[in-house]
Formats: C-alpha cells, structure tokens, sequence
C-alpha cells in the first residue's frame, strides 16, 4: 500500500501528491468535456495522511443526496428539479416536463464566491458552484449533460451534449462506463451482481490499476451510510468522479428496477 498526503491548498482545492510511478502513463490525450485545471480547491485545513478518503452519502439515491466527509463536511449536493419548456410554442397544449438532476459543489473558494454573489443579486436558496445538469430522458444513454463555468445559466460557454459522450458504455460482464480526463487518461467504472461498484484506470481496454474508488452501499456496523472510497490519486478529477459515479449508479438502479422479481 503505497502513502499518500492530501492536504488543502491554499486556494481551496484538495491536493494530493501519489508517486511519480503510479501516476505514469502512455495514454493518448483524449478529449474530455471537463477542465481539470478549473477544478478549485478545498477548504483551509488538513487531512490525515492516508491513501483513501471515506465520502458518505445522506441518503443511497444518487441523484437526491448529499455527499460529506467523517468530519461533517459537505463537498457535494445532488438536487432533482423538473423542467418545463414548450415544445411547439404556438400550441397551447404542447408544454413538456423532463426530470433533472443538478450537482452542485458546495466547497471551496470558487462555490463561496458564486453563492455570495448570486445572494448580493437577492437569489435565495443559494449553495454553491453547480458542476453540472442532467435532463434524463427515457433512456439514460440518450438524456442530455450540460457543465461549464455557468451550468447552471443560460450563458454560451455551456457545454451541452448526451450522456454517452461523456460517459461510453463499454462490452462485458455486468455494467461498465468509461470516461476520459483532459490529461488523457480512461478511467472505467464497473458494476458486476453483488460486487462492489468500481472505478479503476484503463489503458488498451485492459485495468491498469487497483479500485480507485469503490462503492458501498450503506450496512450495519459502518457508520449506518453508503459510502465511497476514494483513492487520493485521483482528487484532480474528483467532480468527474462524482459526475459520472451519479449517472452510472442511477442506471444501475433502473437496470435493476427492471429485472424480474424473484
């Protein structure tokens, strides 16, 4: 087991330094629909040294929790709101709903800044920097992710496309979806009957590392929630984590919705 510090830069972001040699890899760059470079920082303060960090979740929905450390913090919300919108303008019956899900940060320098300032403009309800939107259709693979520096507005720089672009379902057993960071590197998530759900990277189709993050659902004697296990390596990229962890467990829960009683 290799040591890991993270800590809270000065800006806010959670940073952590894993070894040069874990983090190596020969990957293409590969376009990614999130700025790694963007993703700000934690709040001042410390973390203990250790190579996983333990994320609970307030309730097991993914798209309607609240997602807080052991020392009660909040990093993350997941808040579903219906949208409306007409479809043909000129008829009057023709107004649609769709079911959304936003993820909002709720730490850091930059949610801060966004919060106070949308309550300077009188906005309540305010509670933080919104990472992205999805607008689920029928089915998942075609419903709709908008993310950018203003998701959750009406501004250009909104990247809007289908949740298959962003996350790629991938052949064999079980439930797999892989996604790619702005540095190039795949990472799968991978669901299989009663295995913990997992995300580790790829290269060439084939893992190339331990779990780097694991999905437990909630069980006597651990705390009484669902969590996830994060490897500190992958920190940079913790909003797509969490992204693409809320669209894969979702369709995982239709999927098992779907199947047959026993």
């Amino acid at each position: 087991m290799y040591s890991v510090k993270a800590s809270f830069s000065s800006t806010g972001d959670l940073t952590a330094t894993p070894p040069s040699s874990y983090c190596s890899s020969s990957l293409s760059p590969t376009k990614s629909f999130f700025n790694d470079g963007t993703v700000d920082d934690y709040d001042d303060g410390q973390l203990d040294s250790s190579p996983q960090l333990c994320i609970y979740l307030s309730t097991e929905d993914p798209t309607e929790t609240v997602f807080f450390t052991s020392s009660g913090q909040k990093l993350y919300k997941t808040k579903c709101f219906i949208k409306t919108y007409d479809a043909r303008p000129t008829t009057a019956s023709s107004t649609k709903t769709s079911y959304c899900t936003r993820v909002v940060r709720l730490y850091g320098k930059t949610a801060r800044a966004v919060k106070e300032a949308k309550e300077r403009r009188g906005l309540k309800n305010v509670e933080g920097l919104t990472v992205a939107e999805m607008e689920w259709l029928e089915r998942t693979r075609s419903s709709r992710i908008r993310f950018g520096r203003a998701a959750g507005s009406s501004k250009h720089d909104v990247v809007d496309v289908r949740v298959d672009e962003f996350l790629k379902n991938t052949k064999g057993r079980g439930q797999s979806a892989m996604f790619a960071s702005s540095e190039g590197k795949i990472y799968k998530w991978k669901a299989y009957k009663d295995y913990p759900v997992e995300l580790v990277e790829c290269e060439d189709g084939r893992r190339i590392s331990h779990p780097l993050v694991t999905y437990h659902e909630a069980a006597e004697g651990d705390s009484g929630f669902a969590h996830l296990r994060v490897s500190t390596s992958v920190l940079p990229i913790i909003d797509q984590v969490i992204v693409s962890w809320v669209i894969m467990e979702r369709e995982r829960r239709v999927r098992l919705a779907a199947l047959p009683r026993p």
